[in-house]
């Protein structure tokens, strides 16, 4: 009905609200669809996006041409992604995709500040020191940043 405002659960209002209107409910991570794309080498995990542009994927690709690593971006097919336990989608580009339980939660020591953080994932550079591209901030203003896993320290509580 045009002009209702929509409070409580949007699901109460299905078949009275336009279903192109809808955006994804919140739970568990939907399945990929169509082609994603992959930059290899990252540890823990391998990160998929769905964008070129995604700030994460920036950040890693930057981090793989700093320590010399391989830093090709691959499409993939979802079938493949399905077929692999460590490749998760990526928070920022697919946030309805992502399963935040695979992150650890931390807390970085960044220029300004202490914040808490995700590590999405680590890369070694070459003398052996472990980075990390962690992401903070909310959905409406995610920041991802590189920070070396002496500025990371776990979350107490």
């Amino acid at each position: 009905m045009a002009g209702e405002p929509l409070y409580g659960d949007p699901r109460d209002y299905l078949g009275k609200v336009d279903p192109r209107y809808m955006r994804p409910m919140p739970g568990a991570p939907a399945e990929p669809v169509g082609p994603v794309l992959v930059l290899l080498g990252g540890r823990r995990h391998t990160l998929y996006h769905r964008i070129h542009d995604c700030r994460a994927l920036k950040a890693d690709r930057d981090l793989a041409q700093r320590f010399g690593q391989d830093d090709t971006v691959h499409t993939v097919t979802r079938d493949l992604i399905r077929t692999r336990d460590d490749v998760v989608g990526c928070p920022v580009c697919l946030h309805t995709e992502s399963d935040l339980s695979k992150f650890t939660a931390c807390s970085g020591k960044f220029p300004t500040d202490l914040r808490e953080a995700l590590i999405l994932l680590w890369r070694k550079d070459r003398e052996g020191r472990w980075h990390a591209v962690v992401m903070t901030g909310r959905l409406s203003s995610l920041a991802v940043e590189v920070l070396p896993a002496e500025q990371l320290e776990p979350l107490v509580g």
